[in-house]
């Protein structure tokens, strides 16, 4: 079930929601789904690319994943969150942040542990894109940004 009447009022949506940010060199930092635990990631704005790996309409978050890590993303009512399924490939741009959730274990009583998750601002689903070569652009882009500073 979509939102959208047509395929091309998706697309006018994303492209509407995502100019500014996707154009934005500082807008967010593109990272590699193994960096995401990187604690001087916190509170800022990130951009990470994964396949969805489930959707919980009831609390409108998902989980993503790419080469066994996971992270979890609040959707804050997207309006593409009836679109969204398992398998999809997705890129999100959002603030990552630390939550603290309350575990109820029959063993250990009360556990209390914080859990990463991305509020998304931005979410396109990318189904047409390898995965595999974005990660590898994205090392890539990092060399030569290196390299040009090394050399001016």
């Amino acid at each position: 079930m979509s939102v959208f009447t047509n395929e091309t009022e998706r697309e006018e949506y994303i492209i509407d929601n995502s100019r500014d940010s996707l154009n934005s060199e500082e807008s967010s930092r593109i990272v590699l789904m193994n960096e995401i635990e990187d604690e001087q990631l916190l509170n800022k704005k990130v951009r990470v690319a994964g396949i969805v790996k489930e959707v919980n309409i009831v609390s409108e978050e998902m989980i993503i994943h790419y080469e066994l890590k996971n992270v979890r993303v609040s959707l804050g009512g997207s309006r593409l969150l009836g679109t969204l399924e398992r398998g999809k490939i997705v890129e999100i741009i959002g603030k990552l942040t630390k939550r603290c959730e309350e575990n109820e274990d029959e063993n250990a009583g009360k556990n209390h542990s914080d859990k990463l998750i991305i509020d998304a601002e931005i979410i396109r689903i990318i189904d047409n894109m390898n995965l595999h070569l974005y990660q590898l652009s994205i090392l890539l882009r990092r060399k030569v940004i290196n390299d040009s500073k090394i050399y001016n």
